[in-house]
């Protein structure tokens, strides 16, 4: 029984490391080391959004797996989100440094900043 246990847990770790092999593989095109890799996700939230956290979480997920092409960044950006969903990004935020919540005026003024 002990060695039925073990066999599957061997073949689970083979297939994590398989996938995480394509991985490296198929992204090597994308990572060329002489261009700037930055690359910020805009997420435009307005009113009361159920779903919040699963789409934030579901992009720091996605921005993780694709860490290795360059710096991430999610910006929420606030078109007039209700409290609930403002609180739920703020703790996103705080969990997680490369989330960050600006409004449309704030991340206009931000844009125009960093194209000077």
């Amino acid at each position: 029984m002990l060695e039925v246990v073990l066999s599957i847990f061997v073949l689970c770790l083979a297939v994590v490391g398989l996938v995480e092999v394509f991985r490296v593989v198929s992204l090597l095109p994308f990572n060329k080391n002489d261009i700037n890799n930055n690359t910020i996700l805009l997420i435009p939230i307005c009113g009361h959004n159920e779903e919040i956290e699963m789409i934030l979480r579901n992009a720091i997920s996605n921005a993780k797996w694709l860490s290795s092409m360059g710096n991430q960044k999610i910006v929420c950006l606030d078109l007039g989100m209700d409290e609930e969903t403002s609180r739920i990004c703020e703790i996103i935020c705080e969990e997680y440094e490369l989330v960050e919540i600006y409004s449309l005026e704030d991340f206009v003024k931000a844009m125009e900043q960093s194209t000077i």
